[in-house]
């Protein structure tokens, strides 16, 4: 049967809540024939927009839902909203070509791989199930091992959270961090002038608190409050893990070097929530990402604060952005007068750009490409 990532409303972080709007039931290609339905539960994470007349943000409740699908398989879903009459429900993004029908106030629809995509209700992307659809890790780990850093269902059920201090997790060289299938870390996960480690798993990253509170690390709360930073570091992989709360951004890596992102998902509805952002990077893969944030959901940036470099060698694909304040991806912006910095051979494939909200409308271009502060590119391309 298809599971909900092992979560139980016991084991969550205080600022994680149960979905009580979407009613859902699923079961695999090998139970069609029947009539056997499997109940499960969604979580609740904050997006949001801007309010420009007040000068403030909206926050909205949003539902999240992980599933793993069964190899060779298929999953059909039965979809209840409780509180509201569905007249429409769209499968985003539309390119998934999944298609969905009403029956008797339930939504009906199949996905047969492994997928993330957003279930719109009445054109209403505030009304919304997000479906992160995994594959079976075969591979996975069931406790710790040599280099390996294991965090079980739970809330920081792993050994390694004895190393946390000041609310970070420092991941050194040769190391692997694994959160597993319900497992919940609430601490940043920082990668600092290490090389050949990674986070992996299907858990989730989400930081504690009503409000950003400093380390004594010194960064800005952009890099501080983030669920993972990675810093001047070399041949480091981020692969699957989903992040639900963060106070600045999401995923920043700065001086950066061989870096892989794989599958990360990053929910966000904080100031200057953006997703994935690169300073001074170069050779980056960030491919299979759904990012829904409270800011541009990918930023590539030259040199801002005490970070130096060209840019070099980027690739974004496959991936599904919904930017709900800025731009999906944004280019150049920061860079350093002094010594003028080049962005260059920087490629962009295949993503799905859902909805872009953006209230700058003197910035309202979907790619916007700022080279500023003296600095000249070269090779930016991209087929969206």
């Amino acid at each position: 049967m298809a599971n909900l990532n092992q979560i139980h409303r016991d084991r969550l972080p205080d600022e994680i809540e149960v979905d009580d709007h979407f009613e859902i039931y699923t079961k695999t290609s090998s139970e069609s024939h029947g009539n056997t339905w499997h109940g499960t539960t969604a979580l609740i994470t904050s997006v949001a927009n801007a309010d420009i007349t007040r000068n403030e943000f909206n926050t909205h409740n949003i539902a999240v839902l992980s599933l793993s699908i069964p190899p060779s398989g298929s999953l059909q879903l039965k979809i209840r909203h409780k509180y509201t009459t569905v007249n429409t429900a769209r499968v985003r993004p539309a390119s998934l070509g999944i298609n969905t029908k009403i029956d008797d106030e339930y939504i009906h629809f199949t996905i047969d791989r492994a997928i993330d995509a957003m279930l719109e209700i009445n054109g209403n992307k505030w009304q919304a199930l997000h479906l992160l659809v995994n594959g079976i890790d075969v591979h996975e780990p069931h406790c710790d091992g040599t280099g390996l850093w294991y965090f079980g269902p739970g809330i920081n059920n792993g050994r390694a959270w004895e190393n946390v201090v000041d609310g970070q997790l420092i991941v050194p060289s040769d190391t692997t961090l694994y959160l597993a299938s319900g497992a919940f870390l609430t601490a940043q996960v920082v990668f600092s002038n290490v090389k050949n480690s990674s986070i992996r798993g299907l858990g989730y990253i989400s930081r504690t608190g009503s409000a950003y509170v400093a380390s004594a690390s010194g960064r800005p709360r952009e890099l501080d409050g983030g669920a993972i930073l990675i810093e001047r570091s070399k041949n480091i992989l981020v692969e699957g893990v989903t992040s639900l709360r963060s106070f600045g951004f999401s995923l920043p890596i700065v001086e950066g070097e061989d870096v892989h992102i794989n599958r990360y998902r990053s929910f966000s509805g904080y100031g200057n929530g953006d997703g994935v952002d690169l300073f001074c990077c170069r050779n980056v893969l960030i491919e299979n990402c759904f990012l829904r944030n409270s800011d541009d959901t990918i930023a590539i940036y030259g040199h801002r604060w005490d970070y130096y470099g060209d840019t070099k060698d980027i690739i974004i694909r496959n991936c599904t952005l919904l930017p709900d304040i800025a731009h999906p991806v944004q280019i150049g912006t920061h860079g350093n007068p002094q010594k003028p910095e080049t962005f260059s051979n920087i490629l962009i494939s295949n993503v799905d750009i859902m909805v872009q909200t953006q209230e700058d409308t003197t910035h309202s271009v979907m790619v916007p490409c700022f080279i500023g502060s003296q600095a000249s590119s070269q090779s930016i391309s991209g087929d969206l």
